[in-house]
């Protein structure tokens, strides 16, 4: 049977990777010590498991070395971005247009049309919330600063804006709004009270 580790398991967890339904498994996890090996088979659904715990994390603020392999993707992302924005703050230095900076920094020019602030999706990439948020402060033909975004760091310049249709049926869309709001409010409110009360989570003890 192949190997098969899972990471960063929360107490309260109901299945781990490639195992459903594994509750039991994990209320083991979180009684036994640092390399113990379980004194039982666990049946989980068609698969029958013998855990070991590798490793525990302490509780709070983690020290570098836990964590190194973890964040390495995102301080290569940030160190990368750092230089794409001198790159850019550079071409921007004396430019006029768009053209100007894309020419200096010896990039094209990406012309993107249709994008509305609902939808925050820059085409050939994903979301991109700053950027796009940035575009909708701007006047047209200005020229931003370098954004550091999700996937990459982008120069905007809008030509134009269109004023969005006028609103129909305005009970339908404050509804709309109300739903997210008190659905975003029932799990903010929890958070808000643990934190204020110092409430420990003991639920992993429990379930």
């Amino acid at each position: 049977m192949p190997l098969q580790a899972g990471e960063d398991i929360n107490g309260t967890a109901s299945s781990l990777p490639g195992l459903n339904d594994a509750r039991e498994l994990v209320r083991w996890v979180f009684k036994a010590e640092k390399n113990a090996v379980s004194d039982q088979v666990f049946t989980v659904g068609d698969q029958y498991v013998v855990a070991q715990v590798k490793s525990i994390k302490p509780k709070g603020i983690l020290p570098l070395d836990v964590i190194k392999e973890q964040i390495k993707p995102s301080v290569l992302q940030f160190v990368k971005s750092k230089q794409l924005t001198d790159k850019l703050t550079a071409a921007l230095n004396g430019a006029k247009s768009i053209e100007q900076v894309a020419q200096k920094a010896g990039v094209p020019v990406t012309p993107v049309q249709n994008i509305v602030f609902s939808n925050p999706v820059l085409p050939g990439s994903s979301a991109e919330y700053k950027a796009v948020g940035t575009v909708f402060g701007l006047a047209p033909n200005k020229l931003s600063k370098p954004i550091a975004g999700m996937q990459g760091v982008y120069v905007l310049s809008p030509d134009s804006f269109v004023n969005p249709a006028p609103l129909t049926n305005t009970v339908r869309e404050k509804e709309q709004i109300a739903q997210t709001l008190i659905q975003r409010a029932d799990a903010q409110l929890f958070e808000a009270l643990k934190d204020k009360a110092n409430v420990k989570d003991n639920r992993a003890k429990m379930l």
